[in-house]
């Protein structure tokens, strides 16, 4: 396991966002990939108790700088 890792794949999800799909197919690959990348993020505070879904989202939401991520033994987000 990698400290920050799961921080680092959900800010990368971001770059998503700016990619213009062609087809349909494309647009849907990036919803999928999107969702891939921020998984992560999302299983491991559920095994400590956390909300991984309102983690994710306090995170892309309240730390656009893409220097923050979340301590599980403190419950607290780190960076910025």
């Amino acid at each position: 396991m990698l400290p920050g890792g799961g921080a680092a794949l959900l800010h990368s999800s971001r770059i998503l966002d700016f990619l213009e799909a062609n087809t349909e197919e494309e647009k849907a690959g990036f919803q999928i990939l999107k969702q891939a990348l921020k998984k992560p993020m999302m299983v491991l505070p559920h095994e400590t108790d956390f909300n991984g879904r309102y983690i994710v989202e306090k995170i892309l939401e309240d730390y656009p700088d893409n220097l923050t991520g979340f301590d599980l033994r403190k419950g607290t987000p780190l960076g910025s």
